[in-house]
């Protein structure tokens, strides 16, 4: 039965993988959660998601933009060469913002493949 489980979990990933992929922009550099988290103190996390969602858990010390009313005014401080990498749940809602923020000449954005929920 766990051998079951494990490749159910497998074939479980690859649809998100692909759906995920399908979602979001080739042209926005991504992160996996390994490599994010092994130079977690190196990054700025911006989270993207709605506030709701923020206030029942965040990365730690992650900021609060939100996607919907996205604005620079929580990030206006945050050098144009900080390193930035924002998240939402799994990647989507967070790629458009990446994107945002590139577009206003931040030079370091990475979109946290998988999001949170990967995290």
């Amino acid at each position: 039965m766990e051998k079951n489980k494990s490749i159910a979990n497998k074939a479980d990933n690859g649809l998100f993988t692909i759906i995920t992929k399908a979602l979001t922009s080739s042209k926005i550099p991504k992160i996996n959660v390994a490599d994010a988290a092994a130079q977690e103190s190196s990054y700025v996390f911006l989270d993207s998601r709605e506030k709701e969602e923020f206030d029942v858990s965040h990365i730690k010390d992650a900021i609060f933009t939100g996607a919907s009313d996205f604005n620079y005014k929580g990030i206006q401080s945050l050098s144009k060469n900080t390193k930035i990498i924002v998240y939402c749940s799994v990647g989507v809602r967070s790629d458009q913002i990446a994107k945002k923020l590139i577009d206003a000449g931040y030079r370091d954005v990475q979109n946290l493949f998988g999001g949170i929920f990967e995290w």
